[in-house]
């Protein structure tokens, strides 16, 4: 069988609901001339084009190009034999738990293909078609358990894809492009070697559930605040010491995993300060005393800079920021019981002194709102 990536991680309680429901194993079991299952039955890659070269020619064929489900997971299969690119009616293709390196374009044929499962097997990049625009159908691609290091760059002109699954890879980095893939509800990315997230992350408006769980992610970017249709975000066992401050408005969300994090087993104290540039000092006094201006007195990139003014946090402070700013941890109820650092950004470490720093902020009505809608926080 083919490695499972990082220990023995291979699936999270959110993708194996989604990818194995009692509901769509019992749709396998119908009797069904549609549906055909060869699972656990030690086809070879070699075996199974002679199976289903006599299906064909001993059967009906014309029965036979009309299967729409074709289970083949737990076999000895390493590579899927060209012939199945003849099955152009198939919406469902499970090879999972086969050693397959290479998936040929035969499948590319396979147009009216809604899901592809090919979990734990031992495809790298190389392993995929080149070009894979043609599977437009296609709404769940599930790749977990395999020998991936990146997210693989066909797998971004899926323009229909709505379940992605990378799990138990060896992905280091997600390209910002990850954003072209607009209609994505379920990214899993649990089980891999993460440390960021492209600020990109936060373009994709219709995610629902983001796993990224396992991972050694340190921060989280502020974009990610915008996914305003995010129910569950798992985030446990990675190096995160906070979390963005933004992420308490995102009022769909209802379930956080956090346990076996830093911020969970030690809040910190470290702050980070850069002094400003001289544009942030120039840019920081004209909108501080604003000072008035016209479109026509400065350059583009001037009028585009100062527009781009944020404010300090501490309700005292007129200051602003542009790129330099100072770190604080701000402790908020979570829950009604679970006491969350979320990171917040000041204009000059003055504020800071101005503020109490380490303790604990009261519940603030926004957050008692949020303690309502939040049903689940796992710290431990």
């Amino acid at each position: 069988m083919a490695a499972a990536g990082p220990g023995t991680y291979l699936v999270d309680s959110w993708a194996s609901a989604s990818e194995s429901s009692g509901s769509e194993d019992d749709e396998w079991m119908k009797e069904s001339q549609s549906r055909v299952n060869l699972s656990n039955s030690n086809l070879s890659s070699d075996i199974l084009d002679l199976h289903i070269t006599s299906m064909m020619t001993m059967g009906e064929p014309c029965l036979f190009f009309q299967v729409t489900h074709l289970k083949l997971d737990n076999n000895l299969l390493r590579d899927i034999p060209e012939i199945l690119g003849n099955l152009t009616s198939l919406t469902c293709l499970d090879l999972s738990n086969n050693s397959i390196s290479q998936v040929g374009d035969s499948v590319i044929n396979l147009t009216a293909l809604n899901k592809l499962i090919l979990r734990n097997n031992e495809l790298s990049e190389e392993g995929l078609p080149k070009d894979m625009i043609a599977l437009r159908n296609l709404k769940t691609l599930n790749l977990s358990g395999n020998r991936l290091t990146c997210v693989p760059p066909q797998l971004l002109d899926l323009a229909g894809l709505r379940n992605l699954f990378l799990g138990a890879n060896q992905i280091t980095e997600i390209t910002p492009a990850i954003n072209r893939l607009r209609r994505l509800r379920l990214l899993y990315l649990g089980g891999n070697q993460l440390e960021t997230l492209p600020h990109e992350i936060g373009d994709l408006k219709q995610m629902h559930v983001l796993l990224l769980s396992d991972n050694k992610l340190r921060r989280l970017p502020e974009s990610i605040c915008s996914l305003r249709k995010l129910q569950c975000l798992q985030l446990h066992r990675n190096c995160l010491t906070t979390l963005p401050h933004g992420l308490i408005h995102v009022k769909s969300l209802a379930e956080l995993s956090l346990r076996e994090n830093p911020l969970v087993m030690r809040f910190i104290r470290d702050m980070e300060y850069q002094p400003a540039s001289l544009l942030e000092i120039a840019g920081r006094v004209v909108k501080q005393n604003k000072i008035p201006y016209e479109d026509n007195d400065l350059p583009a990139s001037l009028h585009s800079y100062l527009t781009c003014a944020h404010e300090c946090v501490n309700p005292s402070c007129r200051g602003v920021y542009f790129d330099h700013r100072v770190e604080h941890v701000k402790f908020s109820d979570f829950c009604g019981k679970y006491k969350v650092p979320l990171l917040q950004y000041l204009c000059s470490p003055r504020c800071r002194e101005q503020l109490p720093e380490y303790r604990d902020c009261e519940v603030e009505d926004e957050l008692a709102e949020k303690s309502q809608r939040l049903k689940r926080v796992l710290l431990g």
